[in-house]
């Protein structure tokens, strides 16, 4: 079951970008607010969709994390690729 309301976060690898175009398009036609990390945002923006930034847990807070301890994200889309990009998703898990 997909979410009708709230917030979906997006942050994938460059190879990613194009194929979740569409799905965040409909899922933003259908009610629910985009979080993206820096460039994801800015690849989303280009494709004409109205999202919005959130920091990444080595950028400072309010982050991601914050977000989802506050019950802010109700779905999210994540895909990594590289050695930097999966140190940086273990920096999630840790307390902050």
């Amino acid at each position: 079951m997909l979410p009708r309301s709230g917030c979906a976060f997006v942050s994938v690898k460059e190879s990613d970008k194009p194929f979740v175009v569409e799905p965040i398009r409909l899922l933003l036609e259908k009610g629910l607010q985009g979080d993206r990390h820096g460039g994801t945002c800015a690849y989303l923006r280009e494709q004409g969709l109205e999202v919005s930034i959130i920091k990444k847990v080595l950028e400072g807070r309010p982050n991601i994390v914050d977000a989802m301890k506050n019950g802010e994200v109700q779905l999210v889309f994540n895909t990594t690729e590289g050695k930097q990009s999966l140190e940086d998703s273990f920096s999630c898990a840790a307390p902050p």
